[in-house]
């Protein structure tokens, strides 16, 4: 700031080192960046430090709310004389008088100094003689006002600011109007702008012919140097921080990335200011069910481009990790033709291109990285769909609806539940609830949920096509949760519902549920104590391994788990809560015998859009021995029937042969022959 001053004003001092007049330089200094860069800010931050300073007058000139070269030239006046009435002293009030003088003398008709500013053609005229004020001469009374700025001993500084934010004829008539009054000995001028604009505009589309004649105008050019990532980071923290909003502590490798993108890809104050302003708005409305860093991706998507809105809108079936399951076979059928998976373009269209980073990160089913899990990721199509429409999309099922159905019990509420998946409409449905659920009536609840966990249990021995009963479990897991943890008064609620689902001997949702109250407390391999999404505390959670784990335990023993359950929850709460042991593992290794029961376990373990580590798998059942049996099946021609099954083991068998799942490769070829 303090280099600015000095390119604009500088000091007389007397011999005691008192300062008994400021001049100015006289120079026209351009500051020069990009839209959105920050010259505003920076020219009112120059405006407050030359209007602190005694002895210098400062104008603040903005032709955006001018129009033509009257309009201009008055305005510009105008603004000087301003300037100088803000000055108390008696004698710099009368420098008005004689900038009055000078503005009536100058000639629209042409004069010498018209003239001279207009070598090259490009300037038409600019100045008029003010009516009556004939006998005026422009150059005498221009003297006269250098001599009286001279003798007062003050600066007068002229700031204009959005001269790239006029029309192109505008942009011509200041660049015109400033050369020819630039010359004013006793005023600087600060010119800010964005050079790209300003030159194309003078070069009537010519940007170098503009860049000459700005060359001509501007005498010190001074650019405003582009955010630096620290920059952007201090930036994005205080304008969350004005604007009352934060961001989780400890994020996840992927919602770290997603805030390493919109960091690196801010290039302005104006975008912080624009990103910030809808994230204050969007993240308060989805609070709690969606990551805060997801809500921070797509608010720069929507800043940026907000056309991709509606594109996502019109296909969110095609984006999410969990789609239905006609967008599962449509998947599946787009690898076996080409052996690969949709990218963004080829799905969303090539308006979309300019962001595909922004979409891939938020989407993560077109990474070759996938991080599957969470639910509050807006990936997941309930998230996705509450974040579209920040309410109830068209479409969404009615609330009577919801609640007919809450009141129902036994072979009924099956029937029901059983007609909505044929007609797939139960997805729909389930995200209702979740809005509803804390309003709908607890104390008779309990077979709902019981009735609803029975419904994912196969009525028939393995998995054959594609089913939907994953990722509605995780859902309607997720939704009883978030009941306590949303509100505390809510957990009793939740505790009851749990204990009726164990009575019932559900193995749906009770391990879900129970598995995040061991990360949360501590008691998992896979511990975060920091997220604390549990509805028990440590010692409940404890008390429910002791009593839980071992029914797990007879479920997979049982062969039941394998066969009939939509995931592989059970499974997991044994291995995080480190239970487990040979027995298990031979158990399920001697029930994984032919396509049918490979074909499952693979279905559940690494369907479309996850993944799994070799080394979890080798736990479970011993990868080198499940890798056998898999070789000797894919000597078989379409061992699996369903393209879906099939793929699934395939990206099962890639896994244990060391390989990407989520690419086809030539080595698939090998292991069908």
């Amino acid at each position: 700031m303090e280099s600015l001053v000095r390119a604009l004003v500088r000091d007389e001092v007397d011999a005691n080192g008192e300062i008994r007049a400021r001049r100015s330089t006289g120079f026209v200094v351009g500051l020069t960046g990009r839209w959105g860069l920050g010259k505003s800010s920076v020219v009112a931050l120059l405006a407050l430090r030359l209007g602190s300073m005694e002895k210098v007058m400062v104008a603040n000139f903005n032709p955006w709310l001018l129009k033509g070269g009257d309009d201009l030239l008055t305005g510009f006046f105008n603004s000087v004389r301003s300037a100088v009435g803000k000055n108390l002293t008696e004698e710099i009030e009368s420098l008005r008088d004689d900038i009055d003088r000078y503005w009536g003398a100058i000639n629209f008709a042409g004069t010498a100094v018209a003239t001279a500013a207009d070598p090259s053609g490009l300037v038409s005229k600019i100045f008029t003689w003010r009516p009556g004020r004939t006998e005026l001469s422009p150059e005498t009374e221009r003297k006269r006002l250098e001599e009286k700025i001279e003798k007062l001993g003050c600066a007068v500084v002229v700031l204009i600011d959005e001269l790239d934010r006029v029309e192109d004829d505008d942009v011509r008539a200041v660049a015109r109007l400033i050369k020819a009054v630039g010359e004013i000995k006793g005023v600087s001028y600060l010119v800010a702008y964005d050079p790209r604009r300003v030159a194309e505009a003078l070069g009537r589309g010519n940007p170098e012919a503009g860049e000459r004649y700005i060359e001509k105008i501007i005498q010190h050019p001074i650019p405003l140097r582009p955010l630096f990532v620290d920059d952007t980071r201090a930036l994005l923290a205080d304008s969350l921080e004005r604007f009352g909003s934060t961001l989780p502590a400890e994020p996840s490798e992927s919602e770290q990335e997603i805030l390493d993108h919109v960091i690196q890809a801010i290039e302005t104050p104006r975008e912080v200011k624009r990103l910030v302003g809808a994230y204050s708005v969007l993240e308060g409305a989805v609070r709690g069910e969606i990551s805060a860093y997801d809500v921070l991706g797509y608010c720069w998507l929507n800043t940026k481009a907000p056309g991709i809105r509606d594109i996502i809108s019109d296909n969110v079936e095609a984006v999410v990790d969990d789609p239905g399951v006609k967008e599962i076979s449509n998947r599946v059928t787009q690898r076996m033709d080409t052996g690969k998976d949709g990218d963004v373009v080829s799905i969303l269209g090539s308006a979309v291109a300019p962001q595909r980073q922004t979409i891939e990160l938020l989407f993560p089913r077109f990474l070759d990285h996938k991080e599957s899990g969470s639910g509050n990721r807006l990936s997941r199509r309930r998230n996705l769909v509450r974040m579209l429409y920040l309410g109830n999309p068209p479409g969404m099922v009615h609330r009577t609806d919801v609640e007919r159905v809450w009141s129902m019990r036994g072979k009924t509420l099956e029937i029901e539940l059983e007609k909505l998946r044929a007609a797939g409409t139960l997805p729909q449905l389930l995200d209702r609830l979740d809005d509803l659920l804390e309003e709908l009536p607890a104390a008779t609840e309990d077979g709902f949920w019981v009735g609803l966990s029975s419904s994912f249990i196969r009525k028939s021995d393995w998995l054959f096509t594609p089913e939907d009963a994953r990722s509605l479990a995780t859902d309607v897991s997720t939704s009883l949760m978030r009941i306590g943890i949303r509100d505390i008064r809510q957990q009793t609620r939740v505790h009851r519902v749990f204990d009726a689902l164990v009575k019932s001997n559900d193995l749906v949702i009770a391990p879900w549920i129970l598995r995040k109250a061991m990360r949360a407390n501590g008691y998992s391999i896979h511990s975060n104590t920091f997220l604390r999404e549990a509805v028990f505390d440590r010692v409940k959670t404890k008390e429910l391994m002791d009593s839980e784990l071992p029914r797990y335990r007879d479920a997979i023993l049982s062969g039941f788990a394998l066969k009939r359950l939509p995931t592989l929850e059970v499974f997991f709460a044994l291995t995080n809560a480190a239970r487990w042991d040979e027995e298990l593992k031979s158990s399920l290794i001697e029930q994984l015998q032919g396509a049918a029961a490979i074909g499952t376990f693979a279905a559940l373990l690494v369907p479309p859009g996850f993944t799994t580590e070799l080394s979890t798998i080798d736990e479970l059942c011993g990868a080198d021995e499940l890798n056998s049996r898999m070789s000797e099946l894919a000597k078989h021609e379409n061992p699996y029937g369903d393209p879906w099954v099939a793929e699934c083991a395939r990206r099962l068998h890639r896994i244990l042969n060391g390989r990407d799942p989520m690419f086809a490769d030539d080595d698939d070829d090998d292991d069908e022959d």
